[in-house]
């Protein structure tokens, strides 16, 4: 029974993960949505409010491309600065990606705004 019941956990938690991410998701931000939401703080602060915070794309794939190093500069997201410590690793990821999947990745996010 109790086998049963946590299977039907993992699997309610996963289709809450797919459909917080229903529509044009990039492909390459499949695991994103293990701490982030669209609109509701998880782990991780909602897409909502990470677009609101930067403002704009740019400004997203500009954290991207620093892939983990923070600094004070990043004032506009210091309300973030204590769930930091968590993304390095991630960011250390994305920074990988292509320049073309980073923008398409900060334009989802910002259609969330």
């Amino acid at each position: 029974m109790k086998k049963l019941l946590s299977t039907v956990t993992i699997l309610a938690l996963t289709a809450g993960i797919s459909m917080s991410f229903a529509g044009d998701k990039p492909k390459k931000m499949g695991s994103c949505g293990a701490c982030h939401n669209n609109t509701k703080d998880g782990v991780g602060p909602s897409f909502k409010k990470v677009a609101n915070a930067y403002g704009n794309a740019k400004g997203i794939v500009a954290t991207f491309n620093k892939g983990g190093k923070y600094t004070k500069a990043d004032a506009k997201v210091a309300k973030f600065a204590n769930k930091y410590n968590m993304m390095k690793g991630q960011l250390r990821k994305i920074a990988k990606w292509s320049d073309a999947e980073k923008k398409e990745a900060a334009a989802y996010i910002m259609k969330q705004k």
